[in-house]
């Protein structure tokens, strides 16, 4: 019977290598620091609720908004491309700075969530412009 080569440290090396503090560090990140290892930087996260708000948002702003705008209004498009974009940024801005950050209506919230909207705002009026 032929021995294993031993290839990658096994879990326990890995665990005995590292100071008492590195690990009190990883024990309290979650598996994927465990797996990963931490970084110098706070990575900015964006769960699944998030992402879920984001799509419904971006639904209603290119489905729902045109329609009703489409409905009321003579030229539609600039209005729904304007008030689609203000839904999606904002969305996706109060998720991350309220959900996620809970850091509140600070500066960097309004910010994040104008620039959004505009860049919204303008890809949905392109779409809106070419496709109809």
């Amino acid at each position: 019977m032929s021995k294993k080569p031993s290839g990658a440290p096994q879990v326990s090396q890995v665990l005995e290598s590292r100071s008492e503090a590195e690990l009190k560090a990883v024990a309290g990140h979650g598996l994927a620091c465990q797996w990963f290892g931490a970084t110098d930087y706070d990575i900015p996260r964006f769960g699944f609720a998030s992402a879920a708000v984001a799509v419904f948002a971006m639904v209603l702003a290119f489905f729902f908004i045109p329609d009703l705008f489409r409905a009321t209004l003579g030229p539609w498009q600039l209005p729904s491309a304007v008030l689609g974009g203000m839904a999606i940024g904002f969305s996706i801005a109060i998720m991350q700075f309220f959900h996620e950050e809970s850091r509140g209506p600070v500066r960097a919230f309004w910010w994040a969530g104008g620039l959004l909207s505009l860049a919204s705002a303008l890809v949905l009026f392109i779409i809106f412009c070419c496709a109809y």
